[in-house]
């Protein structure tokens, strides 16, 4: 019942993106363009290369993750893939990580403040050494919706919460537990909640 629940916030929230990304195309499309709307248009229509620096926090792997990404935007869509690390956990701990982020801006990207659309996939290793060494491996598909305020020549800062569900793979050395509460991906689903800081700049 859990796991039916879980895709079935997943299917739901998928659907709304998807149906947003229309009907902002549609939008664009069937209606006369204004001088202001012009100037947005030339400029979502502008594309390119650029790099982020991202702070997130997940709900399910606490510590503060920093990304550094890589990005590329064309029209009203932005996609970034980057890797993570996290410089505040314990000596015995080990995490890493991937993120692909796809940003839709519906309004384009012309004005100080804009909104965007958010679809997030995260790959997150947390690896243990202790006596018995535990590794879990994280899949995390998530949506949301975020706040990009533009600075001054390609610069600008953004903030998102999304939410979405996970499911991991656990590995361990220690023989009781390998037998008991192995863990392999998509046996189990569980749902979670990410917030995250940017600061870009598009080149």
């Amino acid at each position: 019942m859990k796991n039916s629940y879980v895709m079935l916030c997943l299917a739901t929230a998928l659907s709304l993106l998807l149906s947003s990304s229309a009907f902002a195309e549609s939008t664009a499309s069937d209606e006369p363009a204004t001088a202001d709307e012009s100037t947005t248009t030339q400029l979502a229509s502008e594309r390119g290369f650029g790099v982020a620096i991202s702070s997130a926090l997940n709900g399910e792997v606490l510590p503060i993750r920093l990304i550094a990404a890589g990005l590329y935007y064309f029209d009203l869509h932005q996609f970034e893939l980057g890797v993570g690390f996290h410089p505040y956990i314990q000596d015995q701990q080990t995490i890493v990580s991937s993120d692909f982020n796809y940003k839709l801006f519906p309004n384009g990207r012309g004005n100080k403040l804009q909104t965007y659309l958010l679809a997030n996939f995260s790959y997150i290793y947390k690896g243990l050494e202790s006596f018995y060494p535990t590794s879990y491996h994280y899949l995390f598909l998530h949506v949301g919706y975020g706040l990009e305020l533009a600075g001054f020549a390609g610069l600008y800062t953004d903030t998102n919460v999304s939410f979405g569900g996970f499911t991991y793979n656990k590995n361990s050395e220690n023989p009781v537990s390998s037998l008991l509460d192995a863990d392999s991906f998509f046996e189990d689903f569980g749902f979670s909640i990410s917030f995250q800081f940017n600061v870009g700049y598009r080149f």
